[in-house]
């Protein structure tokens, strides 16, 4: 007797596995992070739980016939909001908490997933068209759903800022802070940090952080802020808002980038200086 051939079980595991992992780095990730698709913690909360509990059940297999059809649209909802975050300009889609994703790769990707997971019970009834009719519209209204979910969490960026000298910077809406491209180069964004400090003189550390950032607060409470022999600090933060001080045990000034400007960047950044030239940077992620 011929054993069935078990790759659509295993696929559909596989993309289990997918939303396990994007659950755990949405948990991972504390709040305040920088990226232009930061939502709040209950947000990012509701979220991984969803995407947790429908990649637990694909994996274990429990009650195909109900969790197949659930979890395409939890797809489809996904795509409308890679959708929109296309739409907008986002770089970054925000799935995989700090690790940054391109919503032009999750796009196809989602909705390759949702057509596998929402053929399969469609083809195993050849004569519902209820059920069709009910995947259709239920499809339908999960893709209407991400759209509105992508207009809440990405917002319009306007003119956007990518290749950082002080000309773009200027003319642009939105900054994404992208390192790389300052190393070996007069940092460009001297002009735009409110401060005191002439950071064109001697050895720096600048620190950009967000107020909120449980990662930012954490990594300036544990010696992020230590000065070493011939070295100066400044933290700077990327904040609308007057009065944020660091947190014990950070004695460091604090710079504010411009609040005219919308900064993205992984926080907490560290670029190091020396007489004005950036000469290389930390996002705390391992390479």
């Amino acid at each position: 007797m011929l054993r069935r051939w078990p790759g659509p079980a295993l696929i559909a595991q596989g993309l289990g596995i997918v939303l396990c992992c994007a659950a755990v780095a949405k948990f991972l990730e504390g709040p305040g992070s920088g990226r232009i698709s930061d939502v709040g913690p209950a947000v990012r909360l509701v979220g991984a739980l969803v995407e947790a509990t429908v990649g637990i059940a694909l994996v274990s297999r429990w009650r195909p016939s109900l969790v197949h059809p659930s979890a395409g649209m939890l797809f489809i909802l996904l795509a409308g909001a890679a959708t929109m975050a296309l739409m907008r300009g986002g770089v970054d889609c925000g799935c995989f908490g700090r690790f940054s994703l391109s919503p032009k790769a999750m796009l196809p990707f989602d909705l390759a997933a949702a057509a596998f997971l929402l053929w399969r019970p469609a083809a195993r009834a050849p004569g519902s068209g209820g059920l069709r009719l009910a995947l259709q519209g239920g499809g339908l209204t999960a893709f209407f759903l991400g759209i509105v979910l992508g207009m809440t969490h990405y917002p319009p960026l306007g003119r956007v800022a990518r290749a950082l000298s002080e000309a773009s910077i200027e003319a642009a809406d939105t900054v994404f802070v992208e390192p790389g491209q300052l190393v070996g180069r007069k940092c460009a964004l001297f002009r735009f940090i409110k401060t005191d400090c002439d950071l064109s003189q001697g050895t720096w550390r600048l620190i950009l952080a967000n107020p909120g950032c449980s990662k930012c607060e954490a990594y300036l409470e544990t010696g992020g802020c230590t000065v070493g022999a011939g070295e100066r600090v400044l933290v700077v933060v990327a904040d609308r808002a007057e009065g944020w001080v660091p947190p014990p045990g950070c004695v460091a000034p604090v710079g504010r980038l411009s609040p005219d400007k919308r900064w993205v960047f992984q926080a907490p950044l560290t670029l190091k200086l020396t007489d004005g030239r950036v000469s290389g940077w930390d996002d705390g992620l391992a390479r």
